[in-house]
């Protein structure tokens, strides 16, 4: 995350208005930031003092000539006054937007000269002189000067954008028209050539560089994509990636690609307009509209931009796009729960490291980086009201990571994990209430990180009547035990009858929790033993339930037992 804390740090810089007198001691040098003017690229002198860029004044008037903000630069000796005309175009006096690299910091002084823009003194303008030029800071001239400025930390760039460039505020139309063309669909084959798992992506330059999310590609042998046109095209590799922070930069086979301005994540504020556009269930290039809910979501060591345009499986991978039709963002996650009212995630586009192409990997091994997975045997189970349940969770992960999980609803259903056999363990669910909720499992490192993440429905019904095709046996029905007793057991037998049933599992619930605690012992066969420990005096009702494995609505069979608890000393 240190990329993220000097971001922080720019941001914090580039929006103070005011500077302290430099004292000595403190740093002035030449800066590598570029000075973009209307998305183009001009050499231009500058020097970050103190931490904030300064740029040569004759050099933007240079850069803005021409523009809708152009102004002229006249200086008055005597009196010490630099003078700005706006509107008026600029005449160069030679040496302008040169570029130079002498560093003559050694010379900056603070500048002592007033500045006047259209007739009218401008107050509260930082300025230095290095090497007999005036230096400014761009957003302390752009309320006077007609343009807006924004920044963005990747490839470090200050953006200009005059008065009457295409930087203006587009409407959803307009955002469809310009950014659509430049998304596009994915799919991930194994190595068998199956398609396993699909997303988006979108293209940052014509000659086939995109960016997606790395879970897209996380395990994939190959991929190729569809744009919105219809052509297909593959993936020939992968330049870069990050597996933490869910990011991948590929290229795609072909040129003469449509693509996306990147804009500026780290000026987006909450309550900002947004666009989402993706293949969300595959349906491709879907356009949604919302709002930035929070521009500095800090999840898992993460930020993230919040936003509440819908999204959906099949638009990882997709664009988030601004006002202005600028990508900053890549979708990348949502709260999968039917209360979660759009909560969405996305990845700042400032992570991506796409300037520096490098080497290009296969996609293979680009793609299997992180072997670390969880695995749900099921991800969607009805259970009738009472009944307990394990769903098998394998995970594929070093021996000091963790899988954990949460619930949405917990008056629906309760969890518990049971002990860990090899790779495998069972998370068992007891269904307490009608109703469906959602458990989300968990792998985490050692740094409680999250490395995968597996989603499961239960759904609980009113008690299942059962459909006949087996039996099940009890050695008592009705049972008297006593506080004092450390516990007992309820013998149970099982026969299954129905000739399509492979596998039967024995389900119990109570119609009061309270009164006993019961836990399973191992099979013997088709016997098995419940364990009964009494916690309280009362009577309880324990309904079993046997039922086809992997199919909880198909009841073979159900028995009831009673069990009284009586005071220590009387059972």
């Amino acid at each position: 995350m240190k990329r993220f804390a000097t971001m922080l740090l720019a941001l914090a810089l580039l929006l103070t208005m005011t500077l302290p007198a430099l004292a000595a001691g403190e740093d002035v040098f030449l800066s590598n930031w570029v000075l973009t003017v209307d998305g183009t690229a001009v050499p231009s002198e500058k020097y970050a003092v103190d931490g904030h860029n300064y740029f040569k004044l004759r050099d933007l008037a240079m850069a803005l000539n021409g523009t809708g903000s152009q102004f002229s630069v006249s200086y008055d000796v005597p009196s010490k006054a630099v003078y700005l005309v706006t509107g008026q175009a600029y005449e160069p006096e030679g040496g302008e937007l040169t570029g130079g690299t002498e560093d003559l910091s050694s010379t900056l002084t603070p500048s002592n000269w007033a500045l006047y823009v259209d007739g009218k003194k401008a107050p509260d303008v930082k300025r230095y002189i290095i090497g007999g030029h005036n230096y400014f800071q761009l957003r302390d001239l752009a309320p006077y000067l007609n343009y807006t400025v924004d920044y963005t930390d990747q490839g470090k760039r200050m953006l200009v954008y005059t008065a009457n460039s295409a930087h203006r505020v587009l409407n959803a139309e307009e955002v469809y028209a310009r950014c659509s063309p430049a998304v596009f669909y994915i799919e991930i084959y194994d190595e068998d050539g199956w398609a396993f798992q699909s997303g988006s992506g979108f293209f940052l330059t014509a000659d086939g560089v995109a960016v997606t999310n790395y879970h897209v590609i996380s395990g994939a042998d190959s991929a190729k994509i569809m744009l919105p046109d219809g052509r297909t095209s593959s993936v020939t590799g992968v330049y870069s990636w990050n597996v933490d922070e869910d990011w991948a930069v590929l290229q795609i086979e072909g040129s003469g690609y449509a693509t996306l301005s990147v804009g500026s994540d780290t000026t987006a504020v909450g309550g900002a307009a947004i666009y989402a556009i993706g293949s969300p269930e595959g349906l491709q290039n879907s356009i949604s509209m919302g709002i930035i809910s929070n521009a500095n979501r800090r999840m898992d060591n993460m930020r993230y931009l919040q936003f509440d345009a819908a999204i959906s499986h099949g638009s990882s991978g997709g664009a988030l796009i601004n006002k202005y039709g600028e990508v900053i963002g890549i979708t990348s996650a949502t709260f999968d729960y039917e209360s979660s009212q759009n909560l969405n995630l996305a990845v700042p586009i400032s992570y991506v490291d796409y300037q520096e192409r490098g080497e290009l990997t296969e996609v293979r091994t680009a793609g299997n980086e992180a072997e670390s997975s969880v695995y749900l045997l099921e991800n969607d189970v009805t259970l009738a009201l009472g009944q307990d349940y394990a769903v098998l969770v394998y995970s594929e992960c070093p021996a000091e990571w963790s899988v954990r999980y949460a619930v949405e609803n917990e008056e629906i259903v309760s969890c518990a994990w049971s002990s860990w056999d090899g790779d495998f363990i069972d998370l068992e669910l007891t269904a307490l209430q009608v109703g469906t909720t959602t458990v989300t499992v968990y792998l985490l490192d050692p740094d409680d990180n999250v490395w995968d993440t597996q989603f499961l429905t239960v759904t609980v019904t009113p008690k299942a009547e059962a459909t006949g095709g087996g039996t099940l046996l009890l050695d008592e029905t009705e049972l008297t035990l006593s506080l004092s007793d450390q516990g007992s057991f309820l013998m149970l037998h099982a026969d299954v009858t129905a000739p399509d049933v492979d596998y039967f599992a024995v389900s119990y619930y109570l119609d009061n929790d309270s009164v006993v605690k019961c836990e399973w012992s191992e099979w013997d066969n088709h016997d098995i033993d419940l364990l009964l420990t009494p916690l309280s005096t009362g009577t309880v009702t324990i309904t079993l339930v046997l039922h086809e494995y992997n199919n909880s609505d198909r009841v073979l069979d159900t028995k009831t037992a009673t069990v009284t608890v009586v005071p220590g000393g009387e059972g």
